[in-house]
């Protein structure tokens, strides 16, 4: 094993000073491969089994965007060690010969490693294996989230985090690093991340983003949770990402955008599963089955005119064993809506007095608009820094 630093101050056969070596970021090893060793004079030669046998070929490495300098894009900079669930600074790096390949083992973060490397070797610093991160538990991001390749899978430890706990290292580290992170981790993991960050970061990393992962994100969020990011951006910013959105979900959006946020429906979801009142179970069963909502604990049931007319439990649609049944004979028609006009305040405290996940939004002649979470009704009550706490359970 050999330490980047002291590798750094080695000279070639002939003289020539090593400047830093590279290993390709495709590289699906859990253990990178060195692949090249570059020079002084910028050249960078492929690495063979040796540096004697490096210099001795002189074969050069063709140049490529996925091609990683340890000294240039690792030494100094932040990586997130996913064993211990926290963001690091690398101060040095840790090699290792394996079967005649020389590959990047582990990370040195501790104290030890900069009086090392700021000794230039006189002082060796601590080497015991307590003050090395395994390199297989570390993620490293360059702060370039235009490096990510849009059509390779992305094969990474960080994938098995919860939601909650990418999202806290997101907070820790340069919002670069957040986008690109947030590039590379699949769509739907990325979206229910970005929803927890913080109001401020969530910003700085759209603004970063793509406009194919934006357009992912968006749509993967509830409707209401994509207004409550739009309203932040300003008119502006809002009219410049809407464009990004389908058809329906724009449709959605345009629709709550046109309700104050002061008042019951302001603060709604229409993302919500309605059906006919007089459709058979079993063809309910199908519809459910067919079509996917952000909230689904309830079914609402609908009249000829769109009216609220009833409501049935999911859990109850599936356990009730009279096929012949319609929904509106297993439903309750008993139902506790709030009126459109409602002010937030008074609409939040019903829904948490209700202790239900959701309360329906009705217009007039009692049409359905949307639902009042138990998430958004927190928010509407609680101070700022207290609401942004908050778990979006139902969003």
């Amino acid at each position: 094993m050999m330490f980047l630093s002291k590798m750094l101050r080695m000279r070639g056969p002939d003289g020539r000073r090593i400047r830093d070596l590279v290993l390709d970021s495709e590289d699906e090893d859990v253990y990178p491969e060195i692949r090249g060793v570059v020079l002084r004079d910028g050249r960078v030669l492929a690495w063979q089994t040796s540096f004697e046998s490096t210099f001795q070929a002189a074969e050069e490495l063709k140049a490529s965007t996925a091609l990683v300098y340890l000294a240039r894009d690792l030494l100094d900079g932040v990586v997130l060690d996913l064993q211990n669930r926290r963001a690091i600074r690398s101060n040095d790096l840790l090699l290792e010969l394996i079967d005649s390949r020389l590959r990047l083992r582990a990370l040195d973060a501790s104290l030890g490693a900069l009086l090392r490397r700021t000794t230039r070797g006189w002082w060796p610093g601590a080497s015991s294996d307590q003050h090395f991160s395994d390199w297989k538990y570390v993620e490293f991001l360059r702060g370039w989230p235009q490096c990510v390749p849009p059509e390779k899978p992305y094969q990474s430890l960080i994938q098995r985090l919860q939601p909650g706990e990418i999202a806290i290292l997101v907070e820790a580290i340069p919002y670069l690093h957040g986008a690109e992170l947030l590039m590379k981790l699949p769509p739907q993991l990325a979206a229910v991340v970005f929803q927890i960050v913080s109001p401020l970061r969530q910003r700085q990393i759209f603004s970063e983003l793509s406009r194919e992962r934006c357009r992912q994100i968006l749509e993967a969020l509830a409707p209401d949770v994509t207004v409550e990011f739009l309203t932040r951006l300003g008119w502006q910013g809002a009219a410049e990402t809407l464009p990004l959105l389908g058809g329906r979900r724009r449709q959605q959006i345009l629709e709550l955008l046109q309700y104050p946020r002061d008042l019951a429906a302001g603060q709604m979801s229409n993302d919500f599963l309605a059906l006919s009142a007089d459709l058979s179970l079993d063809r309910a069963r199908e519809a459910y089955g067919e079509t996917r909502r952000h909230f689904e604990a309830f079914i609402y049931l609908l009249g000829t005119e769109e009216e609220l007319v009833g409501v049935v439990s999911v859990s109850r649609l599936f356990r009730a064993e009279e096929s012949d049944q319609t929904l509106k004979d297993l439903g309750s028609c008993y139902v506790n809506a709030l009126p459109a006009d409602e002010p937030i305040k008074r609409a939040a405290y019903q829904v948490l007095r209700s202790h239900l996940p959701a309360l329906p939004v009705v217009g007039r002649n009692g049409k359905m608009l949307g639902i009042l979470t138990t998430d958004a009704a927190l928010e509407a009550i609680l101070p700022i820094s207290l609401s942004s706490q908050i778990s979006r359970v139902f969003s």
